[in-house]
């Protein structure tokens, strides 16, 4: 009976990963971001397959031997932080990358003993093919069915997005040249009263060069919501999460609504209408990759959020670290640089732009010094941040202080040479909004919102350069939501009500569970 099994598990396996990591984080990955992992990891697998089928003429022996070695490859990431965990570990340097070497050493030495005693089998291995083949089968069936499932749940529930085109029309307008406008989001970037009781840092000078370039700081601004996906699907289409989606979920899990409400957003709608063009960089963070834009600006290929999550599964990071090559932090450093160095350049002779640029900084991984120098103080990349990064074996707070201020220094350095060049451009002056999505966030607890430092968590920076007397409408607490309507009130006509602004906290786990904290951040 074992005669007709043809051993395809190390495909079904190859797949395992992928399919897992997304099952695992369903509602918080786009479906389509399975298609380049799933092909990689198959197409290097079945290539692998036909290369050692010309050597090993005997395809159950070199099935084996693949499906073995995946085994390994893709479980390298979660016995690490035992081996961390381990007195080994414990004994040496958090940074210390020796653990990393020992395990795979280790890792290496197992899968090399265990390939000699297959190869050195004598008996037939159709029936460990066949074994093999149902067990990758089934564990593959129960991922795509569960996946399956979610999706036809979700397009039942869909949630039902609100129509605001006919409020979104222009009234009382006087021509004028369009002024190209820039909203650059700078991740999790603290307003200058909480740096300085917080963080005990004196951000004066940057903000004091913001005003003297002509830009309105509201010194006493928050976020609307504690998450980037909440937050900018809020402030690019102008309104509440609770009055955009009518039927929102309080149990759901999934931000693929949110992903298209900034991806098809209000605001950019409204402003294509007005004949803009939207032109965006690529920011390496599922909600905010506007590639549906006029101009899609990216630095070559880079690993996205996914697809780190699944090179993190593997060895490569140590050994990407060991022989010096370019790694996820480099890729993560070349992206936030690309964007800085950039921004300034973005032209477009026959139309009016919309740059929209979100700056994966100073939000962890503290990948910079004060003075730009590159840092890694994690050998596996991550872009965890609150009590999922501050904890034993990870970053103490103060070391999460320092290395944020560090941070944030360089950034706005940075950015405040760029906001020059953009402000010395001849022609009409554009607008400006820099904005963070949300807090610095080292007082979070993820899982009980109670407990976090609120003020932390949503103070932001909240700067505009509006020319030509925009400023008159802006207020110390505008807060994000009311962004768009102020400026498209002052510079296109409209007659959008001022809301009130109000903040609300949840948890990763239900990020529809909203927890309104607007009068503890008063207090």
């Amino acid at each position: 009976m074992w005669k007709r099994a043809f051993a395809i598990h190390p495909l079904l396996f190859a797949a395992l990963p992928a399919l897992f990591v997304y099952a695992y984080n369903i509602g918080e990955i786009s479906p389509e971001a399975l298609l380049a992992p799933l092909s990689v990891c198959v197409g290097a697998t079945s290539i692998a397959y036909i290369f050692l089928s010309i050597f090993i003429r005997d395809n159950d022996r070199v099935a084996l031997l693949l499906t073995l070695f995946l085994i390994f490859f893709f479980s390298y990431g979660s016995i690490y932080p035992l081996l961390k965990a381990s007195p080994l570990g414990a004994a040496m340097t958090r940074f210390d990358p020796r653990p990393g070497i020992i395990l795979l050493a280790t890792w290496a030495l197992i899968f090399i003993i265990d390939a000699f005693l297959i190869m050195k089998i004598r008996e037939s291995l159709k029936k460990a093919t066949a074994v093999l083949n149902a067990v990758s089968a089934v564990l593959v069936l129960a991922a795509a069915l569960g996946i399956g499932f979610y999706d036809i749940t979700r397009a039942v529930s869909q949630p039902k997005i609100a129509s605001h085109d006919k409020m979104d029309e222009r009234k009382g307008y006087t021509e004028f040249k369009p002024p190209d406008i820039y909203y650059i989001i700078v991740d999790a970037y603290a307003r200058g009263d909480i740096l300085k009781k917080v963080y005990d840092y004196d951000n004066s000078a940057f903000l004091s060069s913001l005003e003297k370039k002509g830009f309105y700081v509201a010194g006493d601004s928050a976020s609307n919501y504690a998450r980037t996906s909440l937050s900018l699907s809020s402030s690019l289409n102008m309104d509440y999460l609770d009055k955009i989606i009518t039927n929102l979920n309080a149990e759901s899990k999934d931000i693929g609504p949110l992903k298209n409400l900034i991806k098809h957003s209000r605001v950019f709608r409204f402003l294509r209408r007005q004949g803009y063009k939207i032109a965006a960089f690529s920011s390496g963070c599922f909600d905010t990759e506007i590639d549906n834009a006029d101009i899609y600006m990216r630095p070559g290929w880079e690993p996205d959020e996914f697809q780190n999550t699944l090179i993190s599964l593997t060895p490569l990071p140590v050994i990407f670290d060991f022989i010096g090559i370019y790694d996820q932090f480099d890729a993560h450093r070349g992206r936030i640089l690309f964007i800085l160095n950039n921004l300034a350049k973005v032209k477009d002779t026959t139309s009016p732009l919309f740059v929209f640029a979100h700056i994966y900084a100073p939000h962890p991984p503290f990948v910079f010094d004060r003075n730009g120098k590159p840092i890694k103080l994690e050998p596996v990349f991550q872009v965890h941040d609150g009590d999922w990064l501050v904890r034993d074996g990870r970053l103490t707070r103060q070391e999460y202080i320092k290395h944020y201020v560090d941070q944030l220094v360089f950034i706005s350095k940075k950015l405040d040479k760029t906001l020059s060049v953009i402000l010395s451009r001849p022609g009409t002056p554009p607008i400006i909004v820099v904005q963070s999505d949300h807090g610095p966030r080292s007082g979070l607890h993820w899982e009980s919102p109670m407990e976090t430092d609120f003020a932390e968590c949503m103070s932001i920076l909240n700067a505009y350069h509006l020319p030509d007397g925009g400023d008159a409408l802006l207020y110390e607490d505008i807060s994000p939501v009311n962004t768009f309507r102020t400026i498209f009130n002052y510079y296109f006509g409209t007659e959008y009500p001022i809301l009130e602004d109000r903040s609300f906290l949840s948890t990763a786990r239900y990020p529809y569970k909203f927890i309104e904290v607007t009068e503890m951040l008063r207090k």
